[in-house]
């Protein structure tokens, strides 16, 4: 991607049909239908990565309870549990 104008707060932007497509959610060019004049919220993206990255030291302290839990399941239990 490359800047090739600026204006009043705005910038006006060269991508490659690759680069577009991921910015409109697809996973390729061959998958998206991006149209001239759509709106692409960069910024709500960016928020959602923003939060999910200051969750990750919440996620590794779930995903180690998680696993102790596992663990946990794996050794007999000293009673019988029917579940029926």
């Amino acid at each position: 991607m490359k800047i090739i104008g600026k204006g009043d707060g705005t910038v006006i932007l060269q991508a490659g049909d690759e680069e577009v497509a991921h910015l409109c959610g697809y996973y390729s060019k061959y998958d998206y239908a991006c149209e001239v004049g759509q709106v692409i919220k960069i910024h709500s993206m960016y928020d959602q990565l923003y939060k999910l990255s200051n969750f990750q030291s919440v996620m590794k302290r779930a995903q180690m309870e998680l696993k102790n839990m596992a663990e946990a399941l794996e050794y007999p239990l000293p009673f019988d549990i029917t579940i029926e």
